[in-house]
């Protein structure tokens, strides 16, 4: 791993860690994967389709196993999809840079808005 990517894994693993709501963090440059920092197992099948999902989001909506996220509004380039389980994942894309946050549990309302503020931070 370089040591841009590096410092990348240091920065999110740092700056996300600590919500009880983080699960998952994945950063992406041209589909590839280039960062993944995980709280816990997450199945690669889950990832996969994710990160499809995201992608090609162009509905408003789509399936994740069994749950249905809806698109809220967006804020700017930040997507912000949801259940009706205390799930969310927040997507931002710049160029050819995707970063996908996934977060679930009872402190994902109370932990959002800091955490789309990281997301927009390491975008700028």
């Amino acid at each position: 791993m370089s040591e841009n990517l590096q410092d990348l894994q240091d920065y999110i693993q740092y700056q996300f860690e600590d919500f009880k709501s983080f699960k998952l963090a994945l950063f992406l440059n041209s589909g590839e994967v280039l960062v993944k920092f995980a709280v816990g197992d997450v199945e690669k099948d889950f990832i996969d389709n994710l990160i499809s999902n995201i992608q090609t989001q162009n509905s408003g909506s789509f399936h994740l196993e069994n749950r249905e996220f809806s698109l809220q509004t967006p804020s700017g380039n930040l997507l912000e999809f949801e259940n009706s389980e205390s799930e969310k994942i927040f997507a931002l894309k710049n160029g050819e840079n995707l970063m996908i946050v996934y977060c679930s549990g009872s402190t994902v309302d109370k932990d959002q808005e800091r955490i789309k503020e990281l997301i927009m931070d390491l975008f700028n």
